[in-house]
């Protein structure tokens, strides 16, 4: 535990624009884990059960929306805009194409304290059949996350990518996080 918070202040001080923690959590609340040291830093807490899978889809999914070809764009700013000094969760869905909007009100409802309290949410879409996805089918399910999220959102950023990985056709990652400053500061 003591080489973590050492390795993470070395990054911290490094010339990183944006430094994603993902821990287990420890608290009722993602929200009420520790507070960010720097306003580069967003902590994302996950429950211990689930830990390895949900951090191993986290990073897989925040990288790919930046490395992969996308659909709907989305870069590094947009990131940085939802996620800068904040601390949150990740949670995630894999579901085939035709049930994708019921799970996502699935996630959403299962998530919907995390949702109502967030202030900026990142959604990343994957799939692995580009002609499978419509703006349709997006537009359906950023419906759904909005209608279910807090109705003063500073930022809800998109972004889907194409991962003929998947052994699913569709999987949905949403992070609401909560920032203590209304409009999070970001330096490109």
């Amino acid at each position: 535990e003591k080489d973590f918070f050492i390795a993470r202040d070395v990054i911290l001080q490094s010339a990183a624009k944006l430094v994603i923690t993902i821990t287990s959590n420890q608290f009722d609340s993602p929200f009420k884990s520790a507070t960010t040291q720097d306003s580069k830093e967003a902590i994302i807490s996950l429950p211990k059960s689930t830990f390895k899978t949900f951090a191993a889809i986290t990073i897989v999914d925040v990288s790919s929306i930046l490395i992969i070809p996308i659909l709907v764009g989305i870069d590094f700013a947009d990131i940085m805009i939802a996620l800068q000094n904040s601390k949150g969760t990740a949670c995630s869905v894999a579901s085939t194409y035709q049930k994708s909007v019921e799970a996502t009100k699935r996630l959403t409802h299962i998530q919907s304290t995390n949702f109502k309290e967030a202030n900026s949410i990142l959604a990343i879409l994957s799939y692995s059949n580009p002609d499978l996805i419509t703006l349709d089918d997006i537009t359906n399910i950023s419906g759904v996350i909005s209608k279910n999220s807090n109705n003063n959102l500073n930022s809800f950023c998109w972004g889907c990518s194409y991962n003929k990985q998947l052994p699913t056709l569709f999987r949905l990652t949403i992070l609401p996080v909560i920032s203590d400053e209304e409009f999070p500061k970001y330096e490109i």
